[in-house]
């Protein structure tokens, strides 16, 4: 990132001049977002961490891809500014940063709930799926991408009313799996040596 290092990755939000003015498209996908279909959303922010000083004047425009379940960014031409995008946008000013600073949206009253009630009332959202939000304008700010920490990433931050869930919907999209205790030796055991069933083996053979 741009003071402590040269290498390490991280998001320019920026408006650069050079032979034409061109806008940088920041994307952000965050994936399980466990909100369930139709909930009202009370509040949602995005948050970072500072990966240098920046003070000038700034001004950023956050909105959202209006998909049911936002596919993951890859390097081919247009694939984050060719997405469908949401109705709703958000204006943000952010404060001045400093390195390492943690940074959020409800710094400057950016709520962001409309954007992502958009993405969560679509009719084929269900609560565990991905969305992705984008954030472009003028001025610069560098914070700290996943590639360069994943505890100092993004974050989406947001909380629902799970007394507003609509009859008939409230989709959840969840895979379950499920480990037998340790402690449980009763839980798998080998059968059958004469019918008699082993329950503490250290190992299970399948098949034989």
């Amino acid at each position: 990132y741009y003071k402590a290092s040269a290498t390490a990755p991280c998001l320019r939000v920026v408006y650069a001049t050079a032979a034409a003015d061109t806008a940088q498209t920041i994307g952000l996908r965050f994936s399980n977002v466990r909100v369930p279909a139709g909930a009202e959303i009370t509040t949602a922010t995005l948050e970072f961490v500072s990966a240098s000083d920046t003070g000038d004047a700034a001004a950023f425009t956050i909105f959202g891809e209006a998909a049911n379940d936002s596919a993951e960014f890859t390097t081919a031409s247009s694939n984050l500014t060719g997405r469908s995008t949401t109705s709703n946008t958000v204006s943000w000013v952010p404060n001045p940063w400093k390195l390492n600073e943690t940074h959020s949206t409800v710094d400057n009253s950016a709520d962001l709930k409309d954007v992502i009630q958009e993405i969560t009332n679509r009719t084929g959202w269900c609560g565990g799926q991905s969305l992705s939000l984008f954030v472009r304008g003028s001025g610069t700010r560098y914070a700290r991408a996943a590639d360069n920490s994943a505890a100092l990433a993004p974050k989406l931050k947001l909380t629902y009313d799970p007394a507003t869930i609509p009859s008939g919907r409230g989709c959840m999209s969840t895979d379950l799996s499920y480990r037998i205790p340790p402690t449980q030796t009763s839980d798998d055991g080998i059968c059958c040596t004469s019918n008699k069933n082993v329950l503490t083996d250290q190992s299970l053979i399948l098949g034989m």
